[in-house]
């Protein structure tokens, strides 16, 4: 008698924890395809991209990109253009992989729109090497391909140290300013305009002027002190300025020059 109470205690167990099973079951699978029904929800599908700040033709490309990554779906099941469930990150991953672009933003506007801020590079000066050009912005930021420009007109930077830096910083930004101040300096002080800068191998500076000579310049350029030994040199020399090839201004306590070999 004893052992058929147990036996029929265990069977009333062993269905109560297939039936809480299966329930369990059933409401996971419910949660499930509420949850995946969420996503497929059509008023949060994203229709809509708008772009303020960018150019045309980068607004058709970005709108295309971007819609291609809303097209996808997580784990190969669940859409990405749901407003909601946005790939905010996937997004600013792709943005900012972009050097044309400075800084951006990203804005959900419900129920289907997103509103994307962007900021784009503004060229200051063409960098160059081995025939090809690009521009770079005011901190030395190198963005978007550049014709080659034979002339003075834009200021042109040759770089022989042989290294790619698209997409980076070709200089440090300060090092840049520098030497853009010193350029102001040389039209105030001395009349003389910077035509282009080369970059050497060791990578010391040629600033190379309009009126044919050049500066030798090291990357820790002291405006101060640079300036006045070029004030002390060019007022020594006097109209033989125009005879030079080049001052070097590398060291702060000596100068050295040198003429072309028609003007000695």
């Amino acid at each position: 008698m004893a052992r058929e109470l147990l036996e029929t205690s265990r069977k009333r167990l062993r269905r109560r924890f297939l039936i809480k099973l299966v329930s369990w079951f059933f409401l996971a699978v419910l949660a499930g395809g509420s949850f995946a029904a969420f996503f497929y929800i059509p008023s949060l599908a994203i229709t809509s991209v708008s772009f303020s700040g960018a150019e045309a033709a980068d607004e058709i490309f970005l709108r295309g990109e971007i819609f291609n990554i809303l097209g996808q779906k997580y784990f190969s099941l669940l859409p990405k253009n749901n407003l909601i469930f946005l790939p905010k990150e996937e997004l600013e991953l792709f943005l900012a992989g972009i050097p044309r672009l400075e800084s951006f933003s990203i804005e959900r506007k419900f129920p289907s729109r997103l509103n994307i801020t962007i900021r784009e590079r503004k060229p200051f000066a063409i960098w160059c090497q081995g025939g090809q050009c690009a521009w770079f912005d005011h901190i030395g930021f190198i963005f978007a391909p550049a014709p080659y420009f034979s002339g003075s007109a834009i200021l042109k930077v040759e770089d022989e140290r042989g290294k790619n830096f698209f997409g980076s910083n070709f200089l440090p930004p300060e090092t840049l300013e520098r030497i853009n101040l010193f350029a102001q300096s040389l039209r105030k002080s001395f009349g003389e305009e910077m035509s282009h800068l080369v970059i050497k191998n060791d990578a010391l500076f040629h600033l190379v002027l309009k009126s044919g000579w050049y500066l030798i310049a090291s990357p820790e350029l002291d405006l101060e002190k640079t300036a006045e030994n070029l004030g002390l040199v060019l007022e020594e020399l006097g109209d033989k300025k125009q005879n030079l090839e080049y001052i070097d201004l590398r060291f702060s306590d000596k100068v050295f020059y040198r003429f072309r070999e028609s003007g000695r």
